[in-house]
């Protein structure tokens, strides 16, 4: 790797940082992560923590790598400069995110139809929002 190489490289992470360091700040839930206390945990609880923790997966680690490495990629493309093994990586690297953003997302709405199944409760709106209630139509609270 070359001087140059790695001074992009030191600047694109720290560009990363610079850009989800405050989106991590202001993802903060007041709610906590667990929803409840002690012997007071009920199976609606455990499925709420399921969901927490995957919306926290998807929404706060798999988007943003995922726009990183489409970043780095489109970055390995435009300075190919007629490399193709260059060009392969990437497009190669375009594929592999693309489709473990699509799987990833298939993912939530699989785990989040389950939570709603099991749970009885209908769609949030709101990934990071409780479910709605047993009772209440439509996804707003």
């Amino acid at each position: 790797m070359t001087q140059e190489q790695k001074r992009n490289m030191v600047a694109l992470m720290l560009s990363l940082v610079v850009v989800l360091v405050p989106i991590c700040v202001f993802a903060v839930d007041p709610g906590g992560l667990v929803p409840c206390e002690g012997a007071t945990c009920t199976f609606n609880d455990l499925v709420l923590l399921v969901n927490r923790i995957i919306n926290f997966l998807l929404y706060i680690v798999a988007f943003p790598v995922s726009a990183g490495l489409f970043a780095w990629a489109g970055i390995l493309y435009l300075t190919a400069a007629g490399d193709q093994g260059k060009i392969k990586k990437a497009h190669d690297i375009f594929q592999n995110v693309f489709w473990g953003l699509i799987l990833a997302l298939a993912g939530f709405l699989i785990v989040n139809f389950v939570t709603m199944t099991l749970t009885g409760t209908g769609w949030a709106a709101n990934p990071f929002a409780d479910p709605v209630p047993a009772g209440v139509s439509g996804g707003a609270h």
